[in-house]
């Protein structure tokens, strides 16, 4: 409507980011990449990295990457931390409930999952495995301190499970194989 009208617009849209992990992946740049893209300005970011689908034969490994680098992250509401405060007390309980309903599902919190202190809107920098492919949590936008990892089969599984999520504004694929790379990217 605003196109027919040459009507500037700022539009903010969200999405449910994903980030496929093939098995041939630099798993520490890819770690380093995926925890810097979930948890910038505390995930409250439209094209943040929400769902990580990792193919199983590198899982383990990436997982164990993912978790050193998060476990570096300070959280706090001081100057000198990497996650900050989410934006308002609502997004926070919005951000609360999705893991509780993930943790009631199945899911694990293998890091994080809770405040910096119950007075405060800092969530600490999250980690979950363990999801059923079904939750909120990986369906849903979440704009919070996040991160699901799922296991998958291999690439093509991976693809499936990003797609099938009705919206999302960015998509990475993390491999050393630059052609195949771009070619999962553009399905």
């Amino acid at each position: 409507a605003a196109a027919d009208s040459l009507t500037p617009v700022m539009l903010e849209l969200g999405g449910k980011d994903p980030a496929i992990v093939l098995e041939d992946a630099d798993l520490e740049r890819a770690a380093k990449g995926i925890v810097w893209g979930a948890f910038l300005n505390a995930g409250q970011t439209c094209i943040s990295i929400e769902r990580v689908y990792v193919v199983e034969e590198v899982y383990d490994a990436f997982l164990r990457e993912v978790l050193g680098q998060v476990r570096k992250l300070r959280a706090g509401s001081t100057p000198n931390v990497e996650i900050g405060p989410m934006t308002t007390q609502a997004q926070l309980k919005w951000v609360e409930t999705q893991l509780a309903e993930a943790v009631e599902g199945g899911a694990e919190v293998v890091v994080g999952g809770t405040r910096t202190d119950p007075a405060s809107n800092v969530l600490m920098p999250t980690v979950l495995t363990g999801m059923d492919p079904e939750s909120g949590i990986l369906r849903e936008e979440t704009f919070g301190p996040v991160l699901p990892l799922v296991r998958v089969k291999d690439g093509e599984e991976a693809l499936g499970r990003a797609n099938a999520v009705p919206y999302g504004l960015s998509a990475s694929v993390w491999t050393k194989d630059k052609a195949r790379g771009i070619r999962m990217a553009q399905r």
